[in-house]
């Protein structure tokens, strides 16, 4: 049921709900990001901590980008008796280390080698004066 690939005739859903699906998820997410950015761009963007920590996870995400697939690969091999299972509470704490894993190691890339090239505001205000 979980982990497993369903063929036509074995319960497999219409390939046509799968792609309405991505299509809609897709969707929403761009309406969503719009609608954010929007907000952002008049300062009304609402000051609570969940809009900060997805501004905290904003400033390293190019870290989360290059590091997630690594990760990720590394955590299916490791974790991989697990993740074929029946039982959807393992399920879910399979994908939820899967997503902690790659949230933290892009922490660890930021910290230990992506943040020694951005620019300082004392860099910049340098820069500017030459």
């Amino acid at each position: 049921m979980y982990g497993h690939a369903l063929g036509p005739g074995q319960g497999c859903p219409n390939t046509i709900f799968l792609v309405a699906a991505r299509f809609l998820g897709g969707t929403a997410f761009f309406i969503l990001r719009n609608f954010c950015a929007k907000l952002d761009r008049a300062c009304h963007l609402p000051k609570n901590a969940i809009v900060a920590w997805i501004g905290g996870v904003g400033i390293f995400s190019y870290s989360l980008y290059l590091v997630h697939s690594p990760i990720r690969a590394i955590l299916k091999q490791l974790l991989r008796p697990y993740s074929y299972t029946q039982n959807p509470v393992l399920f879910l704490v399979v994908g939820a280390v899967l997503g902690l894993g790659g949230y933290w190691g892009a922490k660890l890339f930021f910290w230990a080698v992506e943040r020694h090239f951005l620019n300082s505001s004392c860099q910049v205000a340098r820069s500017r004066q030459t």
